[in-house]
This record gives structure tokens, sequence and C-alpha cells, in this order.
């Protein structure tokens, strides 16, 4: 498991940057793990200024193994993030594998997609009426029940 935390970027590039990074990243960290961006809402600040989507900061926290592979790693994100910013720093945390541990609910997809998610139907509301009908039968169908 390879988490990438970025602190400065705007909810939409962030989005933009996580349909880049992960199958970028597996490449460089030579895995098919998960690689999950958190866009973590804040601002970097100085001297009282914002400096979102000017400088940001990345915290890659990843297990000890992926190490010797960091500096592959941080060109790689160096690479996607100057589109979007025009300073980065980025900083590494290593831990053990033994010290993560993880809950799946195995009733639903690892991760939300356009694949996984219920779409509304937009004509269903025409006359001011609310729906009454089963908004989870796509979903159902999808887990097949």
């Amino acid at each position: 498991m390879i988490k990438v935390l970025v602190y400065g970027v705007d909810n939409f590039a962030a989005a933009e940057i996580s349909r880049r990074l992960s199958d970028t990243l597996k490449v460089a960290y030579e895995t098919n793990e998960d690689i999950e961006l958190i866009n973590v809402e804040s601002s970097v600040l100085d001297e009282g200024f914002e400096q979102n989507n000017y400088r940001c900061f990345v915290e890659v926290l990843a297990s000890s193994k992926y190490e010797v592979l960091e500096e592959t790693a941080s060109k790689v994100l160096f690479g996607l993030l100057k589109d979007y910013v025009f300073h980065i720093d980025i900083m590494f945390n290593y831990f053990h594998d033994h010290a993560i541990k993880s809950y799946q609910n195995d009733d639903y997809p690892k991760f939300a997609h356009l694949s996984t998610t219920v779409t509304l139907d937009e004509n269903s509301e025409e006359d001011g009426e609310p729906y009454y009908g089963d908004i989870f039968k796509d979903f159902s169908e999808f887990r097949g029940k």
C-alpha cells in the first residue's frame, strides 16, 4: 500500500493528478499494489499569504521495501505535479509492512469509479413530484442481489 498525500493543491487539480498518478507510480515502484492520492484540503501559507497551486507539499507513505526506488518515484511525482504547481517539496515516510492494518467490506467494491456508482435519471422529477421508485435498483443489480 502506498499513499500520496498532497497539500496545497485544489480539488480540481488533485482529481486530474489522481487520474495520472496511480499507473505511473506503479511503474516507478515496480508494483501492482494500490496507490492512492489523498488531497488534504488545506492551505500552504507563507507570511499569511495562501500559496495553493503555487507551492505544494507532498508526503509519500510507503512500505520500507520501496525506499530503494525513492529517486525514481520523486522524479515521477515532480514530473506529474509540475503541470499544476510551480514549487514542490516531497517527503518520504517509510513503514514496516506489519505496521499497517486494513479492513475492507466485501459487500462493496474497494474503490468507487464510474462503473461502480449509481447514476441518477435526470428526467425522473419532471413533474415536480418526489421519486418513489427503487433508487438502489442499479446498485442491487450490480451486486447481483
